[in-house]
């Protein structure tokens, strides 16, 4: 089913689109963030009509962006819609697990499981601890 959107032949040659099972990402690369706003409008076309042919619809409120940064600071955000609608630019999104940042630093993602492993570890260390002496 996913197939359809996953083969549109519309796409500009520097978009690519990735799903997993009920996840899509939509890649897009270009010189000037500027040129996103262009670039987004036939594939968040298709993608609405694919999801209308189907019975489906997507999130609005789930529906994020993510400027990954190139040389030189972000100066500009696009408007991508999906339904009419401008969908939100976010700093940090997780796509299967795995926490993306605008540096491609994986930061954000050791920083979570840092976290994780330390409360982990001070568990293990309050188990480990003799009970009543």
């Amino acid at each position: 089913m996913i197939n359809g959107v996953l083969n549109m032949r519309n796409i500009e040659n520097d978009a690519y689109i990735q799903a997993y099972a009920d996840d899509i990402v939509v890649m897009l690369r270009s010189t000037a963030s500027y040129h996103f706003t262009n670039m987004s409008k036939p594939i968040m076309k298709n993608l609405e009509e694919w999801g209308s042919s189907y019975k489906l619809s997507f999130s609005k409120e789930k529906t994020k962006y993510l400027m990954f940064k190139f040389r030189k600071k972000i100066t500009h955000f696009p408007s991508i819609h999906l339904y009419g609608s401008r969908i939100s630019h976010d700093k940090e999104l997780k796509y299967l697990g795995i926490r993306l940042d605008p540096n491609q630093s994986f930061i954000p993602h050791l920083n979570k499981y840092r976290l994780i492993f330390a409360r982990f570890t001070e568990k293990q260390e309050e188990l480990q601890e003799p009970h009543g002496a």
